[in-house]
């Protein structure tokens, strides 16, 4: 069961955006499998791991954040992942 879901719209080519995940997250030893459709990634913070997927609808991802440790509130998770994408037009769908 999903403890978080949310959206970040986009306006650019999504396989840049994908790059640019994939590349922040695996930059700091997570794991990112997926393309411009659907994948999964995991991130270790300092309390804990963070595991999730996401799937591409016409111009947004939808992620879904199915295991996160307790006090790392969804509100922050959506903020790091919108660091690693850094959309033209943020904002949630």
């Amino acid at each position: 069961m999903a403890k978080c879901n949310f959206s970040i719209e986009f306006n650019e080519p999504i396989d840049g955006l994908i790059e640019k995940a994939k590349t922040g997250i695996t930059a700091k030893g997570g794991k990112f499998e997926g393309d411009t459709l659907n994948g999964n990634y995991a991130i270790q913070t300092q309390l804990g791991s963070i595991e999730g997927s996401y799937k591409v609808i016409i111009g947004a991802v939808v992620f879904e954040i199915t295991d996160k440790p307790f006090f790392v509130p969804c509100g922050k998770i959506e903020e790091e992942l919108r660091k690693y994408l850094n959309p033209s037009i943020p904002g949630l769908a």
